[in-house]
């Protein structure tokens, strides 16, 4: 194969973000969508592929679950080196096993590993002293990236981890190139190397134009039925015990209200999740129906029917002692603080409260609130 004629592909941080999730559009990332932009952006014989890890964030069943499905992602799209960061490093020795077995001999320490034209080594903050060769992994953010560059001069290319998009050009510290490929593995980094040098860089996004991966949506379907099959939901804590009236008792009194609601996305909330085959996954039922945090709240839809969905009670809180004595006992306002409860930066990266509100507004009803 021509040695001065190579195309580099950089992708990863994925951080437990399997799947857009969210409210707003357009959503971006999923490792559906990375499968085909890889597939897209290769050329056969010339391209190596490198994922930088940080599979998940943290080390819980669900973690685990994830960073196994990530390491049969990166087996299944052929990438030529994969990094460990420190969360995968601090798991048990048992655990590193079991994605090494599933990433095959993709995964990179740092005593480097030459891929193509290039010798990759990953490296935690803890083995800085021991890089080699030309590319470098690096688990640490861009001061760390700065100060490694500065210490080792001969490098070509460091790679390492930031928050948001990707910078729109490498940073440059003597002949060094600094990228990274953003957060939550919602970019893919392609670079050109000819004649001994990089040349070329671009970034795409993973935004809804692109298609999903058939090969990785079937993986992903495997860890979404993993997740249903483990009762995951069905133990989270419930450390509350207030008690429900449903969404039905609150709207025989506010009927103005119901009406609004019954308009309103909010109310097929768990309908959503139940297309995607994501309504047993307990990191994302919470916010589409009531009181999954409460002893009394949400069970299934069979179980508790008046408590699916973003209820009145989603709001305002519990409301069975309202509803018994409703002159004496008032529910409280609810403000924007509590909307962003669920609409989070990464599940409505577009919110703004006074826009959504009015898609929602409603007043409380004959009986006031």
């Amino acid at each position: 194969m021509p040695a001065r004629d190579w195309v580099l592909l950089v992708s990863g941080n994925t951080e437990g973000y399997l799947s857009p999730c969210g409210c707003s559009k357009p959503m971006s990332g999923g490792i559906k969508r990375r499968g085909q932009m890889l597939k897209t952006l290769a050329v056969p014989g010339k391209t190596i592929l490198l994922e930088t890890g940080r599979f998940t964030t943290g080390n819980s069943i669900q973690d685990r679950f994830k960073a196994e499905a990530m390491a049969d992602a990166v087996s299944a799209w052929k990438a030529d080196g994969v990094a460990f960061s420190r969360v995968e490093r601090d798991w048990s020795a048992d655990q590193q096993a079991s994605l090494q077995n599933l990433a095959g001999d993709r995964v990179l320490g740092d005593s480097g590993r030459t891929l193509g034209p290039f010798r990759v080594s990953a490296i935690t903050e803890q083995s800085a002293s021991a890089a080699v060769g030309n590319v470098v992994i690096l688990d640490g953010d861009r001061e760390d990236a700065e100060k490694f560059a500065r210490s080792h001069p001969k490098l070509q290319l460091l790679i390492y981890r930031q928050q948001g998009m990707p910078d729109s050009s490498p940073a440059k510290i003597g002949s060094t190139w600094l990228v990274s490929p953003g957060e939550k593995g919602k970019y893919v980094l392609r670079l050109s190397y000819v004649n001994g040098k990089f040349s070329t860089y671009n970034v795409f996004g993973l935004g809804p134009e692109v298609a999903d991966d058939p090969v990785t949506t079937a993986i992903f379907r495997r860890y979404q039925r993993r997740i249903a099959a483990s009762g995951l939901i069905d133990q989270l804590p419930r450390p509350n015990d207030a008690s429900f009236a449903g969404n039905e008792l609150c709207s025989s009194c506010h009927e103005s209200a119901a009406k609004s609601w019954k308009a309103s996305a909010h109310a097929h909330a768990l309908k959503t999740l139940e297309t995607t085959e994501d309504d047993r996954d307990p990191e994302c039922a919470p916010c589409h129906v009531v009181g999954l945090d409460n002893r009394q709240g949400f069970r299934s839809r069979a179980e508790t029917p008046s408590l699916t969905d973003v209820g009145c009670e989603s709001c305002h809180g519990a409301g069975r002692e309202h509803s018994d004595k409703p002159a004496l006992l008032k529910m409280g306002r609810v403000g924007e603080s509590k909307c962003l409860n669920c609409h989070t930066s990464n599940t409505s990266p577009n919110f703004e409260f006074l826009t959504y509100w009015r898609k929602i507004e409603h007043g409380m009803g004959k009986t006031g609130g």
